[in-house]
């Protein structure tokens, strides 16, 4: 498994100027493998690199490497375009991507030697203890040199190996939602209020800036942007921590539905509404999820999420009026909770997509069960 350790760059004004040189230079490359690419009709790297390698060598100035960076950013960038029918327009001149023949991590010195337009050149890295517990005894092969807001990041991948996988006894279903952004089978609710409020604000803020549209302002949206993503951010992170503890003490594989195409269902006719939905990080938590679980050794299982909402976790039986807003009671047994505790029961004891392992955890549940006062909603 690879994981990405950010490490901001103490670097000299000389440095500075070669980083701007050559990200400028990266990104005229990369439109060149485009233009190539656009007009022969492929997003194959090899053929592009045939058709334009001398050209970008000539032109921008970069070192055979970095020219075959610059082509395989561009031919992945039209990949990736094609898959959701876009076009790749243009690339800002704002990060390089390097391998381990351009690229160089020194632990002893805590510094990484880069090329550039100007030639080699060695850069102190800026570590907490964090970043350098990560890349103890590690030997990156890859990087990309980031610029954003005025400072220099490195981004290093780095190659882990995968936790021990526990031998599972249990699931734990989880069931993500906008008022509940997840709630566990074991009972552990996390709310999403505090969320809508901080996006509501934040919308709120950035409308009546955008309205005076004076210098002040917009420099004010500037210093705000990004702002609102990592704080949800660091929720999501704190969230996927949570719930792969609980599955590593209880030895338990954690279910997840699969809600690929969710934000096209829940549309509707109504810009708050859809504000929220288009704000919901249901994937970003997924993926934290994922990652965490696999250095963990814990077993992810996606679900189908037809009907998770509906369904009873004690008989089974489907039927779209045992829930009411926020609670659920089954109109054939009886059986009362609340509804997204429900449904992520239903999700515990449901079989896995067809291309997955097939886990099951026994459904047992208290014959009295009073609902919990949630407020309505996913």
């Amino acid at each position: 498994m690879e994981r990405t350790i950010v490490c901001k760059l103490n670097q000299t004004p000389a440095v500075e100027a070669a980083f701007q040189k050559t990200v400028a230079a990266f990104a005229d490359a990369s439109m060149i493998a485009l233009r190539c690419g656009t007009e022969a009709k492929t997003s194959n790297k090899v053929r592009i690199q045939h058709l334009c390698y001398k050209d970008i060598r000539t032109q921008c100035g970069l070192s055979a490497n970095l020219a075959v960076r610059a082509i395989a950013r561009a031919a992945w960038a039209m990949k990736a375009a094609r898959q959701k029918n876009r076009v790749v327009k243009a690339f800002k001149p704002t990060s390089i991507d390097y391998d381990q023949r351009i690229f160089d991590f020194r632990e002893r010195e805590e510094q990484v030697s880069l090329t550039t337009v100007e030639g080699r050149v060695r850069v102190p890295l800026i570590l907490g203890q964090y970043q350098r517990d990560a890349l103890r005894g590690k030997k990156p092969t890859a990087a990309k040199l980031v610029l954003k807001n005025r400072d220099w990041y490195i981004h290093i991948v780095i190659s882990e190996e995968p936790g021990t996988k526990i031998e599972a006894i249990s699931a734990i279903g989880v069931d993500r939602g906008i008022y509940n952004l997840a709630v566990t089978s074991t009972g552990k609710f996390h709310s999403g209020r505090k969320a809508m409020h901080i996006r509501e604000r934040f919308a709120s803020r950035r409308a009546k800036l955008q309205s005076i549209g004076t210098t002040s302002a917009k420099r004010v949206l500037k210093r705000l942007s990004g702002k609102e993503r990592r704080w949800m951010r660091n929720e999501n992170h704190r969230i996927s921590k949570s719930i792969v503890e609980e599955a590593v003490r209880k030895k338990a594989v954690i279910k997840l539905e699969d809600l690929k195409d969710i934000r096209t269902r829940l549309k509707r006719f109504s810009r708050v509404w859809n504000r929220k939905i288009n704000a919901w990080a249901f994937a970003e938590l997924e993926t934290m999820i994922r990652y965490k679980a696999e250095r963990a050794g814990v077993t992810i299982i996606s679900v189908p999420a037809k009907d998770t909402s509906r369904t009873c976790p004690r008989c089974g039986i489907v039927d779209k009026t045992s829930r009411s807003g926020a609670h659920f009671k089954c109109a054939v047994c009886g059986y009362r909770l609340a509804a997204d505790l429900s449904a992520a029961k239903a999700i515990s004891g449901r079989h896995a997509c067809p291309e997955r392992a097939r886990v099951m955890e026994p459904m047992v549940s208290s014959p009295h069960c009073a609902p919990q006062k949630q407020a309505a909603g996913l």
